[in-house]
């Protein structure tokens, strides 16, 4: 009896005790898609507006305690891990306050905004050796796995270049009901590019990036604030839209493009390209398709069907019933299961800090180089420490 408790015990793991650190839109959905895995344990929630905990609190299964802000919150006994769904500025900070208190780290995207913290959150995590994943959840989306077997299987030949977008109009995000700018205006008011991993996270895994070679350099440029200017009587928008061309250290191209408040439709925010030396992938307004030489003719593209079906992850196909009613397609469901399992099997992070610093690093360098009309920035090497 004892003997079968035991591996009873073993096999299924205690479940992880989590808090949500963020109670607004965002961290609601990803806490109720939390709440439906039976190895996950929400103890603690805590949000700056009461009326946020509030409602939160009246729609999950089983009452967690509810803290004012998240040092209270990363004082409670009863909790392993915290996933931080708060304002993009503060992602850095609460981070490392959390990884101080030894508790695994799940992040909203970006990581962080200014170089400094970036930094700050690769020293939290080395002093700390605990576990941070930032939540790009673009990385999980079926397609983009599907590339990133093809890429891995060397059906494109070596790859040279890539191209993505976050085109997503959101000038409405830009203002409180109330008045003056919300978190998300501050940003595009400020940054060149204030939102990148969600384009340039799946590039960076295709290209092999944190492994063979890493993000050198970038130059970048703007469009002027044209609309936002005119919105509102300011006058201090950097810009509506930025490009920047970024270059790694084996000498491939990526071209990075954000644009959050042009007048557009949303068909699809991510937009990817992907080339190498004998065939190409691209994801435009949610229709991908694929050229591979040989194979399809000179002036025209291939379904992309039976490729995605061909190298279809092992993990959508064992849960994509789980997952389908999450958001983004299903790819919260697998951000979400990627950082628990890790934390339960003891697992390095499937984006871990330098990823995720590297790829939040271009909110900052852009910026800096677009207001210097360009100039050519280097992108610091923040694994210096592991090599």
């Amino acid at each position: 009896m004892q003997r079968r408790t035991f591996l009873a015990g073993f096999l299924a793991p205690p479940p992880v005790r989590l808090g949500v650190i963020g109670a607004g839109n965002r961290g609601t959905s990803l806490a109720l898609l939390t709440a439906s895995m039976p190895d996950v344990e929400i103890t603690a929630i805590c949000d700056i507006e009461p009326a946020q905990t509030d409602r939160l609190l009246s729609r999950l299964p089983r009452p967690p305690r509810v803290f004012a802000n998240h040092q209270a919150l990363l004082d409670f006994s009863s909790l392993d891990a915290v996933l931080i769904a708060t304002p993009e500025q503060t992602h850095a900070r609460i981070a490392i306050d959390a990884l101080n208190a030894r508790k695994a780290v799940l992040s909203e995207v970006a990581a962080a905004v200014t170089i400094e913290e970036c930094w700050q959150l690769v020293a939290a995590v080395e002093r700390t050796r605990g576990l941070y994943m930032m939540a790009e959840n673009c990385c999980y989306y079926r397609s983009n796995l599907a590339v990133l077997a093809m890429a891995r299987a060397g059906l494109l030949g070596e790859l040279t270049y890539a191209d993505c977008a976050y085109l997503h109009s959101l000038p409405h995000y830009a203002f409180h009901s109330r008045g003056g700018l919300s978190w998300r205006g501050e940003l595009m008011r400020d940054y060149a590019n204030w939102y990148p991993t969600h384009a340039i996270g799946p590039v960076a895994q295709w290209l092999d990036l944190g492994k063979s070679h890493r993000l050198a350099s970038l130059t970048a440029r703007i469009a002027p604030p044209l609309r936002m200017n005119r919105q509102r009587d300011w006058q201090r928008f950097l810009a509506d839209a930025s490009t920047a061309l970024i270059e790694t250290t084996q000498g491939k191209l990526i071209t990075l493009r954000l644009d959050t408040v042009s007048a557009r439709p949303t068909v699809s925010t991510t937009h990817y390209l992907l080339q190498g030396t004998r065939g190409v992938f691209r994801d435009a307004e949610g229709l991908r398709s694929i050229w591979l030489a040989g194979v399809h003719g000179e002036a025209s593209w291939g379904d992309w069907e039976p490729y995605e079906r061909r190298f279809d992850d092992p993990r959508w196909q064992a849960n994509a019933g789980r997952a389908r009613t999450s958001g983004h397609g299903g790819a919260d469901w697998f951000t979400l299961r990627a950082f628990f399992e890790a934390f339960q099997q003891r697992q390095p992070s499937p984006i871990n800090v330098y990823d995720s610093v590297e790829w939040s690093s271009l909110i900052a360098l852009t910026t800096q180089s677009a207001r210097a009309k360009g100039a050519s920035l280097a992108i610091p090497d923040f694994r210096r420490n592991q090599k």
